[in-house]
């Protein structure tokens, strides 16, 4: 589960690395292999649907999706950049959604001082996905003299949390965060059977 935290800090820094021109591999460690486009359980173009996951949205037709193991899914924009994550799993017995909002922000600024990011500011508030409690965190952190901004949303459904993010640079992200926005108002989350 902490593996699967970090791998989401890691991507947001991936993608603010790769809209400044350092690259992705520079922060991820990972190898472009890792990724799977082979193993996407999707059911026509522009929608994404897995049921062992117990989530369905749409996203914009010219976005690419990739599977990075074991239940992270990076969604690649023009030019494949990364744009979006999303990131499933098995929720901790008895842990809250304040809980899990309280984890989740301390992990990007922990994560943000090992890959030498430093996170600027953070904000904190409630939000609904799918009709469901959610929390809504923005942030704004700096690499390399360039300001990112991103959007991590987060909820719970039973057993499993569910956690999507989004970053730009700072003069991108206004024009670019509504089409994440409408990305949000199309999740569909139902109940995983396991």
């Amino acid at each position: 589960m902490k593996y699967i935290r970090l791998l989401i800090v890691v991507l947001i820094v991936i993608i603010g690395v790769c809209l400044i021109g350092a690259g992705v591999l520079m922060l991820s460690g990972k190898n472009p292999s890792d990724f799977r486009s082979t193993v996407i359980p999707t059911f026509g173009k522009g929608t994404f649907q897995d049921p062992s996951l117990g989530i369905s949205f749409r996203y914009p037709k010219e976005w690419e999706q990739r599977y990075a193991p074991p239940s992270t899914v990076v969604f690649f924009g023009t030019g494949g950049v990364p744009t979006m994550t999303l990131a499933v799993q098995k929720r901790k017995e008895g842990e809250t959604l304040e809980q899990l909002s309280k984890n989740n922000s301390e992990e990007i600024v922990t994560s943000g001082r090992e890959n030498n990011f430093i996170v600027i500011t953070q904000k904190i508030d409630d939000w609904m996905v799918d009709a469901r409690a959610g929390k809504r965190m923005e942030y704004r952190f700096q690499h390399d003299g360039k300001v990112i901004r991103g959007v991590q949303i987060w909820t719970v459904e039973k057993k499993m949390e569910y956690i999507i993010t989004f970053a730009a640079p700072s003069e991108q992200f206004e024009a670019a965060v509504q089409t994440f926005e409408n990305v949000l108002q199309s999740v569909h989350i139902s109940e995983v059977k396991n």
